[in-house]
């Protein structure tokens, strides 16, 4: 019967639907929150590579390499100078410096300033150019959303996930710049997506029989039962080509890409062991982008310094002279760049930690491996806090993975015959902590402090270990200061239509968030059990 058959308007969205919105609200609300200036020489020199491939089609860039500030070219090999970060930002950034150019530009009269060695750092196309980092962020947000879908938790634990990483940490900030973050914790996440779904497919296979059941709880693969699907070889692809991708954003990200390294040669291996064919079907979807993007970065290399194996950075690319011990605490709680004052939501995780771990114990592993290991390569590494940058910038790409087990706190928050008033007042508390953290990096002007606190050592140590002078605190003491104003690009250069596109942009962001949200939390949400008191599915590696 017609009557029974429920409205139209009754059915739930699909989770790919809510990613794409989820996309659309947090990119609108980065781009409105976007400064469009260049205040670094990492983001001037991989901006120059953009250009240079547009206006000029080679690599090399204008910044000079005898002289200059931070934004510094390196000599290659025909004298020109060249960017010793990775290409992988300056390629994607491409459709954003075309579409500025052909239609920013004469739309927006934005002031062209340059510094004294002629490094554009403000400008219609630069603005244009660093929203792609808004574009990034959202992403990374939207596809945290599904990978948090796809390891089992409700809608409403992965919205929420989903907005302590968009809101709650240094995310916020990172999606204003241009810097390469966003874009590694957005392939990076990508890479894990892939080997979480192309794992699924097996789960789902028709051939998976009880054993894959009984396996699951341990986290291993009954390949026996099992073949790679051609779903399952398409996500591995994926996975491949966004780890390729990291690499040609980092190079140094191939620390943490080993850990997914692993967990891809123990389902290789198992399937494998069904037919020497199920193995290596796998290993060219898997392996071959992940080739193809090295043999760029190699060719790249070779174009601008003579070598595949030269990325720029000479001996500075070995230089770990840093105490380990000194680097661990620095990048875990020192008051100026230790991960859990920037990212207070890191607290849940740590105490959904062991359920995690119980019903994920692979992933587990593999989250922990990948985050150790790039907590000690960089512990040693002598500029071990990423420079004058807004905090631990080089764990950023890791913290949606570091994020995944607080969603077994905030799992217990629908769960009507539990307690909940605890987990609802910890989430509540590092919710505002993060927003508050992530709030100041918006409304005070950063570069503000990076000038006045690494102008000498002694300044420098300081906002590094003592809590009074710590980014958090001066930002926080200097909230009041109207002087000022936002760290925002309508501010940064003070035209009135480029503040209402910023206010218009933010304000449909906003809407569209709260529409999401009233959507996930209306709807009727199928019942998912707390981990530990009934099983969860568990992605086997």
């Amino acid at each position: 019967m017609v009557g029974d058959r429920p409205h139209a308007t009754n059915r739930p969205w699909s989770d790919h639907r809510i990613a794409l919105t989820l996309f659309l609200a947090v990119s609108l609300i980065y781009v409105a929150l976007s400064r469009g200036v260049f205040l670094y020489g990492d983001d001037i020199l991989m901006y120059q590579v953009t250009e240079s491939i547009i206006e000029r089609g080679s690599f090399a860039v204008t910044s000079p390499h005898d002289d200059g500030d931070n934004a510094r070219a390196i000599p290659g090999e025909d004298g020109r100078g060249y960017a010793k970060y990775g290409i992988g930002l300056s390629l994607v950034a491409i459709p954003m410096y075309v579409v500025s150019d052909l239609a920013l530009e004469p739309l927006l009269p934005l002031q062209e300033v340059s510094d004294p060695w002629g490094n554009q750092r403000l400008g219609p196309i630069i603005y244009g150019t660093a929203l792609t980092n808004a574009l990034l962020g959202g992403g990374a947000v939207a596809l945290f959303w599904l990978l948090a879908r796809a390891i089992g938790y409700s809608r409403r634990t992965a919205f929420v996930l989903a907005m302590l990483l968009a809101f709650a940490t240094p995310l916020t900030h990172y999606a204003a710049t241009f810097l390469s973050e966003p874009l590694t914790m957005l392939a990076l996440l990508a890479a894990v997506y892939g080997l979480a779904r192309a794992t699924k497919t097996v789960g789902d296979a028709p051939c998976a029989g009880p054993a894959l059941v009984a396996h699951r709880r341990w986290g291993a693969v009954p390949t026996q039962e099992t073949s790679p699907t051609s779903v399952a070889l398409r996500w591995l692809a994926l996975s491949g080509f966004a780890a390729g991708l990291a690499l040609a954003s980092r190079l140094a990200i191939a620390v943490p890409v080993l850990g997914l390294a692993v967990w891809f040669a123990n389902l290789a291996l198992g399937w494998g062991r069904r037919s020497w064919r199920d193995g290596l079907l796998p290993c060219l979807a898997w392996g071959t982008p992940i080739v193809v993007w090295l043999a760029g970065i190699a060719s790249y290399n070779w174009v601008r310094f003579g070598s595949v194996y030269e990325t720029g950075y000479g001996n500075e690319a070995s230089e770990f002279t840093t105490p380990v011990l000194t680097g661990l605490i620095g990048l875990l709680i020192s008051p100026g760049k230790g991960i859990l004052w920037y990212s207070p939501a890191l607290i849940l995780a740590l105490a959904g930690s062991w359920r995690f771990a119980r019903r994920h114990p692979g992933l587990a592993i593999v989250v922990v491996s990948m985050f150790n290991a790039t907590l000690i390569f960089y512990s040693r590494y002598y500029i071990w806090d990423g420079g004058g940058v807004w905090g631990p910038r080089f764990l950023l790409p890791l913290l949606p993975l570091l994020l995944l087990p607080a969603g077994e706190i905030i799992e217990r928050l629908w769960q009507p015959h539990l307690n909940r008033r605890f987990a609802t007042g910890a989430v509540i508390v590092v919710a505002a902590l993060g927003l508050w953290v992530s709030a100041i990096s918006i409304i005070v002007p950063f570069d503000r402090y990076v000038n006045e606190y690494n102008a000498t050592p002694e300044t420098k140590d300081a906002a590094l270990w003592e809590i009074s002078t710590s980014p958090i605190v001066v930002h926080t003491e200097r909230v009041d200061d109207f002087t000022t104003g936002p760290d925002i690009a309508a501010v940064r250069y003070n035209v009135a239509r480029l503040a209402a596109l910023s206010a218009v942009a933010g304000t449909a962001g906003v809407v569209l968030l709260v529409w999401t949200t009233i959507t996930i939390f209306r709807r009727s949400q199928p019942h998912v059990p707390v981990p530990g008191v009934h099983s969860h599915r568990s992605i086997p590696i």
